[in-house]
């Protein structure tokens, strides 16, 4: 384990006084086990864009975002040319705090825009042959079997996703972990290899992401959260949301929709906060970022969490989802959807549950369900599975009740009947192959390129 060349991306808030002396007793857990060089990066005094879902590091500039002069760049040479990455978090909802999370987006580059068969489930090829070994540290003052669940299935779903990498993930409770204990179990960390979650262990983790919505509550105004970090208008989230929010108008609903693209500065969370002040469902509509919420839906969580442990006197709220991905399997939403229910629980609201999607950007792209036309304008199969179920959901929640069961399994399934799942994900696989190399060719490059390595090893 010595000379080991070690990360550290500390995703401490602002706000957040516990993490310090952890960090500080982790490094030199780090030192006294012969690490070599240890960089570490406090990500909330870093200028660092978030990731906005152009898809150029894949198909106009192969391995490089367009935000180059940051330091994202810097991150991400580190990272490649370490040995071992700690991913240093307080644990947000189950997950990682936005400072981190705006990191682990920006990760976008050192996976290929195409799809594989791995594990029994579809994941994007790695650009670079070899990853650091992961270290997920959660920090809570008061950790649950569900949030100490959920945030080591994320740091697992990750290492899936960023191979052929290894991880291990530990939770620390600040408010009890002694010093002594502390070092033992980082010295155990330090040597140990968790296997990571597939989707029967995802299942059997996530029992508990049921609804908690049990009677029908008022409701009279909806507000849609469309959290799309793309640079336009026009999104998979955006499309699915307005339809629902288009039913619920025609149940006479108010309506409002606020759209998180930008840098949500101190006027957009105010705005945001007081929305959510005025409705009585808070829809959110979202695409899925490395097994998680984007950065700017978990920086609108904190918002209004922190928000709403002043509000005293409002009215039972509902919490429901749409969460699409682009790969054909919906479970991939699960992480996500867990840590939605967290983020309404901790912020008093009634979870109703949601629709987790898979192949949502292949299918709609930012065009209506009821065409025949997706990604790259490819002829797709009819959805009619899909707007049935966000009809059955939108009547559901406009009477206070969760989201139907049946609406959840409908959206789920496979579009074209009649053929096995396992030839959906093939079809899927070499025609988004075909479709992105058409795309990168439009763009003057040659195939090839696609598979550039910008970012030189050192070691």
């Amino acid at each position: 384990m010595s000379n080991l060349h070690t990360v550290i991306l500390d995703g401490s808030l602002s706000e957040d006084v516990i993490s310090e002396p952890i960090l500080i007793l982790l490094s030199e857990v780090l030192r006294q086990c012969g690490a070599g060089k240890v960089k570490t990066f406090k990500l909330r005094n870093i200028r660092l864009n978030h990731c906005i879902g152009c898809f150029d590091c894949w198909l106009k500039t192969p391995g490089q975002c367009v935000h180059n002069k940051d330091k994202g760049a810097e991150i991400l040479q580190a990272i490649l040319n370490s040995d071992r990455v700690v991913l240093f978090t307080p644990i947000v909802f189950g997950g990682y705090s936005s400072e981190l999370k705006k990191v682990i987006d920006r990760l976008l580059p050192t996976v290929l825009p195409f799809f594989k068969k791995a594990h029994g489930e579809t994941h994007h090829p790695p650009r670079y042959p070899d990853f650091p070994h992961i270290i997920g540290i959660g920090v809570h003052p008061a950790p649950d079997k569900d949030l100490s669940e959920c945030f080591k299935a994320l740091v697992g779903r990750n290492a899936l996703n960023l191979p052929p990498s290894h991880y291990c993930a530990e939770v620390i409770n600040s408010t009890k972990d002694s010093p002594k204990e502390l070092r033992e179990r980082f010295h155990a960390l330090l040597s140990r290899t968790d296997k990571p979650p597939l989707s029967t262990e995802l299942n059997a983790i996530f029992q508990n992401i049921t609804p908690t919505v049990t009677a029908p509550t008022r409701n009279q105004r909806v507000l849609l959260i469309t959290g799309s970090q793309k640079s336009n208008n026009i999104s998979t989230s955006s499309v699915l949301g307005g339809y629902l929010i288009k039913k619920f108008k025609k149940q006479n609903f108010e309506t409002e929709s606020v759209n998180l693209q930008g840098a949500l500065n101190d006027k957009q969370q105010r705005h945001l906060c007081l929305a959510v002040d005025r409705a009585d469902t808070v829809l959110l509509a979202s695409p899925l970022y490395f097994d998680s919420l984007p950065f700017l839906v978990t920086k609108a969580f904190e918002v209004i969490a922190s928000h709403r442990k002043n509000v005293t006197n409002g009215r039972p709220k509902i919490f429901l989802a749409v969460i699409n991905n682009g790969l054909p399997e919906s479970y991939q939403n699960t992480v996500a959807f867990a840590i939605c229910r967290n983020f309404a629980l901790e912020s008093g609201m009634l979870w109703a549950g949601g629709l987790a999607m898979g192949t949502g950007e292949g299918l709609i792209s930012g065009k209506s369900p009821a065409g025949l036309k997706g990604f790259g304008s490819f002829k797709r199969p009819p959805l009619f599975y899909v707007l049935k179920a966000l009809k059955m959901t939108a009547s559901a929640v406009a009477k206070g009740y969760p989201v139907p069961e049946q609406a959840v399994q409908l959206i789920a399934k496979r579009p074209v009947p009649f053929i096995s799942w396992d030839s959906w994900r093939t079809y899927v696989i070499k025609t988004s192959k075909r479709l992105l190399e058409e795309e990168a060719v439009k763009n003057g490059l040659r195939v090839e390129e696609m598979f550039k390595r910008p970012y030189k090893k050192n070691k």
